[in-house]
């Protein structure tokens, strides 16, 4: 029986491309969902879910949220609750709108790639305890300077550091290393993925019970298209006061994963944290504004598609 799957890795460490790398296998390339989690904590809103009148309001809810709108799949909760029967659970239905969608692009089951549920890993492992999990790090230096590309990332070096730091610290490693030493969970360094991305694949195929042979034509243009020197750019890209602010801000995590240090004892004093914390809350509202009130318009009335960019 092939288990649900989680890509987990913080946002810009190579999620979507490890996905694309899982394109020939049942799950496709895993999608990020972002809504499971979010309902699953607003499930006594909703009551009994099995009854239809509160099936209908959950259904019609999450298929307004923006990662579902774009999927261009609709659901209708009669045809759900008759295909559910009438006793099923809230990972059921789950289950079955993801299956929907990827029975459109001819797969037979769903992987999920949300960047924050990492930040959530507990919560995720008692809705799905027999998931299979890719957990991929990659070095926080670089996830930064793509980040600060991003209008709706952290818009500072500082909460750079600490988003990376938050989603791969030691904390995080003791819920990873269970899963891991339970054989649900693979760990994937991104520079090595670049470096060796056949051996890599091989053994994510084996991972996942797959036989990379089966689809090694596909496979092999894959690979064709990595990018391999995508990596260490934060040595030519960043400045010295750039690598010492990120470096003393995430030094413990950088070091529990193998990647070097330019500053052996890096320090930031408390002044400058507060200045990064004020510049990144007021660029924020600016992005959220935007986003949620301008793009909302643009969406509902001028035909924007969500996520477009």
């Amino acid at each position: 029986m092939k288990k649900n799957l989680f890509i987990l890795g913080s946002p810009r460490s190579g999620t979507t491309f490890l996905a694309s790398l899982l394109r020939p296998t049942e799950y496709g390339s895993p999608f990020e969902t972002q809504f499971i989690l979010k309902y699953h904590n607003k499930l006594n809103n909703y009551g009994d879910i099995t009854l239809l009148s509160n099936l209908t309001r959950l259904i019609n809810d999450i298929s307004k949220e923006r990662a579902i709108s774009q999927w261009g799949v609709t659901f209708n909760a009669k045809d759900v609750k008759r295909a559910l029967g009438e006793e099923f659970s809230y990972t059921d239905l789950i289950d079955f709108l993801c299956v929907k969608l990827m029975k459109k692009k001819g797969k037979s089951l769903w992987g999920d790639k949300t960047p924050h549920y990492l930040l959530k890993l507990n919560q995720l492992m008692r809705l799905y305890p027999d998931a299979k999990y890719l957990y991929i790090v990659r070095d926080g230096r670089d996830v930064a300077l793509s980040l600060l590309k991003k209008p709706w990332g952290p818009n500072n070096i500082y909460k750079c550091a600490e988003q990376w730091d938050a989603a791969n610290n030691s904390e995080q490693q003791i819920l990873l290393t269970s899963l891991k030493d339970k054989g649900q969970l693979l760990y994937i360094k991104y520079e090595e993925l670049l470096a060796k991305t056949e051996q890599e694949c091989r053994r994510i195929y084996e991972f996942l019970g797959d036989d990379i042979e089966n689809h090694r034509e596909m496979v092999d243009e894959l690979i064709a298209k990595t990018m391999s020197g995508n990596h260490s750019k934060w040595k030519i890209q960043m400045t010295p006061q750039q690598i010492s602010t990120y470096e003393a801000q995430a030094k413990s995590s950088l070091l529990t994963h193998n990647y070097e240090l330019i500053n052996p004892e890096p320090r930031l004093s408390a002044l400058k944290v507060f200045g990064y914390k004020l510049h990144h809350q007021l660029l924020y509202l600016k992005h959220m504004f935007e986003m949620n009130v301008i793009d909302g318009f643009k969406i509902k009335f001028l035909g924007k598609q969500p996520f477009n960019e």
